[in-house]
């Protein structure tokens, strides 16, 4: 089965390892792409599968499991910078 792919509103693919601006904090890290029921899936709460983010805080870093039912994008998301591929 084929990977679910997740998008920014600017239509680039999210990635683990980006660095995005978030509706919340100007600085957060993607630290995995949730695939459909899998074992993160379950782990996580999100059946559908979604993005587990580290923002940011000035108290220190907060995680958030953003979920979206069509899977498509997110507006409040902005791909900051990308890791390189090695």
């Amino acid at each position: 089965m084929n990977p679910v792919v997740f998008f920014y509103a600017d239509g680039n693919e999210v990635r683990e390892g980006d660095i995005i601006r978030t509706g919340n904090v100007r600085r957060a890290v993607v630290l995995k792409v949730i695939q459909p029921n899998s074992q993160d899936a379950k782990s996580y709460s999100c059946e559908e599968g979604g993005v587990l983010i580290e923002e940011y805080w000035e108290n220190g870093p907060g995680l958030v499991v953003e979920t979206k039912p069509d899977g498509i994008y997110w507006e409040d998301y902005e791909l900051i910078s990308r890791q390189q591929s090695s």
